[in-house]
């Protein structure tokens, strides 16, 4: 499914650049924060990152962080020749896989350019993370003061961003954002997906509720 993209950017910071890859609708930080499913990844790749629907066209956006908190939607698979046979196998599934590849000719650039603007540099090339690596080296002062990394960590979401509440949310807020979401996302709805997606709304209810009891004083 694909649709025009739309004209109502989210204001939130960071939120420009934020845009389904399938059909160029702004994305919300907030809600994809709120609503989407954290998937782990390896810390030298950019750590956790949100699969997250787009609420126009219903396609699965890879959204991740960069290390000043810039939101960036990418295809949740890099397109492969694997997938293009399995694509042969399975109804709509070339559709997708055309369009993610012209996404990564057109986008994979101004990716790059994003993340590298914020000082983090998981999509560039490896000469450009080596050049990076020397030149910080190169500027550290020599024993203790010397930091343990070269790249920021990334950010980890508190309790409100996994409710998707302000900072400073009352009590009545904080249920109700819960309800709403467990609610969405309760692993009973998911049965008939298959193991993995109910794995993965199990995942994510055991967050919220981590979340409200933290909340709530519970934890």
């Amino acid at each position: 499914m694909q649709c025009s993209s739309s004209d109502d950017t989210p204001r939130a910071p960071g939120a420009r650049h934020f845009r389904c890859w399938s059909c160029g609708r702004a994305l919300d930080p907030a809600l994809a924060r709120a609503e989407g499913f954290i998937e782990p990844r390896e810390e030298r790749r950019g750590g956790p990152y949100f699969r997250y629907a787009c609420p126009a066209c219903g396609v699965e956006n890879m959204c991740e962080m960069t290390a000043r908190g810039t939101f960036f939607a990418s295809p949740p698979f890099q397109p492969t020749l694997v997938d293009w046979l399995f694509s042969k196998l399975a109804p709509h599934s070339a559709e997708s896989f055309l369009r993610a590849v012209a996404w990564f000719r057109r986008e994979e650039e101004r990716r790059r350019y994003v993340f590298e603007r914020d000082e983090d540099y998981r999509y560039s090339s490896w000469r450009e993370r080596a050049r990076r690596f020397f030149r910080v080296r190169a500027e550290e002062p020599a024993g203790a003061d010397r930091e343990a990394g070269a790249y920021a960590m990334p950010h980890v979401p508190s309790p409100h961003d996994i409710l998707g509440l302000a900072p400073g949310a009352g009590a009545a807020e904080i249920t109700h954002a819960f309800h709403r979401l467990a609610a969405r996302c309760h692993p009973d709805k998911f049965h008939h997906l298959g193991p993995e997606a109910m794995h993965r709304a199990e995942e994510r209810f055991k967050e919220l509720l981590a979340a409200y009891e933290k909340l709530r004083g519970g934890g």
